[in-house]
């Protein structure tokens, strides 16, 4: 086998597509002893599935919670959390051509902690949508890193984080729906519907989400950069310090916060997304 593949790739006389066959049998038959489907995902040594039928079937083979983690997306998150979808009656169509078609598809991952996650995006390439509605700002390095100099060289408290589902939890700006909810929305399975909520995977998506939170931070007060529109500041009277500036700084869904009283800035927060802070030790649910 060796001499036959050293004269293959040195020009020998063993054709090229017999060496590529036996190897690719070779391969096949590896992956049937180690126990993964040829074609298969793997991420972290462990097969992930491409479909909801491939969920199920490894679910019974491996006992990962892949079905588990789908129910957690889309039934408990889109549907009863954040009432993604308004159903259409049997044989009812959208009412007129603005209404664009979009396919739903779930993409399972496994997380280098071991956890299977799940997520349903809309195949937003597919559907018609203005440029400048497509356009998301997002805060510039240079001014980060001034942010969080003022904050160092003033004493203040630095924290990063993450808002949770931030897309979906805003509402859709584009008329969408789906003719038939795919097999992982359980007893929903089947059914057409409008979409309502801003679905990760639409090109309009982080747009959507950028106006939304400069919505609530200037409602609470703050005010964006003249030079930057991904930096909001607002002053704050503090007992310790008087007067003092706090900062966030936006980059689509992740959040620099510099602050003086960083506990009532987590605090407001909190009341307007759900939110993860990482340099604080908190996680996930918090």
């Amino acid at each position: 086998m060796c001499s036959n593949m050293w004269r293959a790739i040195s020009g020998g006389g063993f054709p090229q597509e017999k060496l590529q066959e036996k190897l690719d049998s070779a391969v096949t038959v590896l992956l049937k002893k180690i126990g993964i489907q040829e074609g298969a995902r793997i991420q972290y040594g462990v097969t992930v599935p491409r479909t909801y039928r491939e969920a199920v079937q490894l679910e019974k083979e491996t006992g990962l919670p892949w079905t588990r983690a789908t129910k957690e997306e889309t039934t408990e998150k889109l549907v009863e959390a954040y009432d993604s979808f308004e159903l259409l009656k049997d044989g009812e169509t959208p009412p007129g051509p603005e209404f664009q078609r979009v396919k739903l598809k779930t993409i399972w991952t496994r997380t280098a902690e071991g956890k299977c996650k799940a997520r349903t995006v809309a195949l937003g390439n597919r559907i018609d949508a203005e440029k400048n509605s497509r356009y998301c700002n997002v805060v510039q390095t240079p001014h980060a890193r001034a942010v969080m100099t003022v904050g160092l060289a003033n004493g203040m408290e630095i924290d990063i984080c993450d808002i949770k589902s931030a897309y979906v939890s805003c509402r859709g700006v584009q008329k969408i729906y789906v003719d038939s909810l795919p097999p992982e929305f359980g007893e929903l399975a089947g059914r057409g519907a409008y979409v309502k909520s801003n679905l990760y995977g639409l090109s309009t998506a982080g747009a959507v989400f950028a106006m939304d939170l400069q919505t609530k931070l200037l409602g609470v007060g703050f005010k964006q950069s003249t030079h930057d529109r991904s930096v909001y500041y607002r002053e704050s009277d503090t007992p310790e310090h008087g007067k003092q500036l706090c900062y966030i700084c936006a980059y689509v869904d992740d959040l620099l916060i510099v602050s003086h009283d960083m506990t009532n800035l987590r605090n407001e927060l909190k009341d307007l997304y759900t939110m993860k802070h990482f340099t604080s030790g908190e996680r996930e649910g918090t």
